[in-house]
C-alpha cells in the first residue's frame, strides 16, 4: 500500500498541524511585555512636561499668594464700610429718636410755664418762695425739684412735674447713646480710611507683578495643554502600533485574533471652571490686578442693600465687556453709579458696571463689542467719591439682580 504524503491530506480538505498551545502563550506574554514600554513616555518628552507642569503650579502658586493678600485688605475695606453705613442709619435714628424727646419735653414745658402763669395771677403767700427758686437755680431739673417743696405746686401739678422729669432723664439718656454712636462712627470711619489707603497702596504696587504673572500663568496653561495633547497622540500611536504588532504575531503564529477596540480619544483636562455658576465665554470684567469678596447685601446708604460685587483696582485699570453683546446705556457723572454702562450681552442677561473714571473711545449706547473688549476704566465717581477705586458689577436677569461672585470665581477657575 503506498505511503501518503502531507500535500495528499492538505487536498482532502484536513488542516494543518497548530503549534503547541504552550508556545503560543509564551508568544503573548512577550508581546505583553513589550506594550508598556510602547506605551510609557519617551523620557525626553516627560521631563520637559513634568518641568512645565512645575513652573505653571510656581505661578500659580505666587498669583495666588498676591491674590489672597489683596481679597484679605479688600474684605476688611468692605466690612468697615458696611459697619460704617450701619453707624450712619443708627446715627441717624438716634437722633430722631432724641429730637422727638426734646419736642415731647417742650411741651411739657410748656405747660409748666401756663400753670407759671396761673400761680403769678393768684399771688398767693407761696409765690414768692417760688420766685425765689426760679433766681437761684440754673438747671430746669433743680427747678423741678425745688418746686416740688411747695405746696401749691407739690398738691396740683405732681403728674406734671414727674413727666417732667420723666423727659428730662428720657432726653439725657438719649443723647448719652447718640454721642457714643458718633463715637463709633468717628472710629469706623478712621478704620475705613486706613484700608482704603492700605489696600490703594498694595494694588498699585503689585498691578505690574499681577499683571505679569497673569501672562505667565496663561502662557504655560497653554504649554502644558499643547504638551498633553502631544502626550495623548503619542500614546494613542503607540497603543495602535502596540495592538498591531500583537495581531500580526498572532496571526502569524496560526492564531485567529479578535477584532481590537477603536481606541479611546484622550482628552486634555477640562479647563473650564464648570459648575451652575459658570457663564460660557465670559471673561472677568477687570483685566489687571484686583481684589473682591462676596459683598452682596451688605449695608449701603439710605438703608438699601448691596445688589451687585464691587471689584477693588488701581484708578484707570481698564474695565472689558464680560460676554459678546451690545451697549444699550451709558451715562457720565449722573446719579449714585457716576459714570456707568450698561451691557445686554447675545446670552441674554444684562452687566452693568458703575463708578467708571472714563468710558473708551468709540463705546456708547447701541456699540457692538466682543467679549474682552476695553469699555472703560476704574474710578470712584457717583456716591462713590471719596471713597476706594473699584468697578461695580451687577449681573441682570428677566426676574432681577443675582449674585455676581459665583459667576466672577468660576470665571477665575
Amino acid at each position: 500500500m503506498p505511503r501518503e504524503v502531507p500535500h495528499q491530506r492538505e487536498r482532502c480538505g484536513e488542516r494543518p498541524r497548530r503549534l503547541p498551545v504552550w508556545l503560543v502563550v509564551a508568544l503573548g506574554a512577550i508581546l505583553m511585555g513589550l506594550i508598556p514600554g510602547f506605551l510609557s513616555p519617551a523620557p525626553a518628552f516627560s521631563a520637559g512636561l513634568e518641568d512645565s507642569r512645575q513652573q505653571l503650579d510656581r505661578a500659580r502658586g505666587q498669583l495666588g499668594r498676591i491674590q489672597s493678600e489683596l481679597d484679605g485688605l479688600a474684605e476688611e475695606y468692605a466690612r468697615s464700610e458696611a459697619r460704617l453705613y450701619e453707624l450712619d442709619q443708627a446715627v441717624t435714628a438716634a437722633e430722631a429718636e432724641a429730637e422727638r424727646s426734646r419736642e415731647d419735653l417742650r411741651s411739657v414745658e410748656t405747660r409748666f410755664e401756663s400753670r407759671l402763669v396761673d400761680i403769678y395771677k393768684a399771688r398767693g403767700d407761696g409765690f414768692a418762695a417760688f420766685v425765689k427758686v426760679l433766681f437761684e437755680e440754673r438747671d430746669f431739673l433743680r427747678v423741678i425739684q425745688r418746686a416740688g417743696s411747695l405746696n401749691r405746686i407739690a398738691g396740683q401739678d405732681d403728674d406734671l412735674r414727674q413727666e417732667i422729669r420723666g423727659h428730662l432723664e428720657r432726653v439725657g439718656t438719649l443723647e448719652a447713646e447718640l454721642e457714643s454712636k458718633r463715637e463709633a462712627q468717628t472710629s469706623t470711619l478712621a478704620q475705613l480710611e486706613s484700608a482704603q489707603e492700605t489696600m490703594e497702596g498694595r494694588l498699585e504696587a503689585v498691578s505690574a507683578e499681577y499683571s505679569r504673572l497673569q501672562t505667565e500663568v496663561a502662557r504655560l496653561e497653554e504649554e502644558a495643554r499643547r504638551r498633553a495633547e502631544e502626550e495623548a497622540k503619542r500614546r494613542e500611536a503607540a497603543a495602535i502600533a502596540a495592538a498591531q504588532s500583537a495581531a500580526g504575531a498572532a496571526k502569524s503564529a496560526g492564531q485567529k485574533t479578535a477584532a481590537s477596540p477603536a481606541p479611546s480619544t484622550v482628552r486634555p483636562a477640562d479647563r473650564s471652571s464648570g459648575g451652575m455658576a459658570a457663564i460660557s465665554g465670559f471673561v472677568f470684567p477687570v483685566a489687571g490686578a484686583h481684589s473682591y469678596i462676596n459683598d452682596w447685601g451688605f449695608s449701603r446708604s439710605g438703608g438699601r442693600s448691596h445688589q451687585g460685587t464691587d471689584i477693588m483696582a488701581p484708578r484707570g485699570m481698564p474695565v472689558v465687556a464680560v460676554v459678546s453683546g451690545r451697549v444699550t446705556r451709558t451715562t457720565r457723572n449722573s446719579g449714585l453709579g457716576g459714570t456707568t454702562v450698561w451691557l445686554r450681552g447675545n446670552d441674554g442677561r444684562s452687566y452693568y458696571f458703575a463708578h467708571l473714571d472714563t468710558i473708551a473711545g468709540g463705546i456708547s449706547s447701541g456699540s457692538s463689542v466682543g467679549a474682552g473688549q476695553t469699555l472703560a476704566t476704574v474710578g470712584n465717581s457717583g456716591n462713590a467719591r471719596g471713597g476706594a477705586t473699584h468697578l461695580h458689577f451687577e449681573i441682570r436677569t428677566g426676574s432681577g439682580a443675582i449674585n455676581p461672585y459665583p459667576v466672577l470665581r468660576a470665571a477665575e477657575g
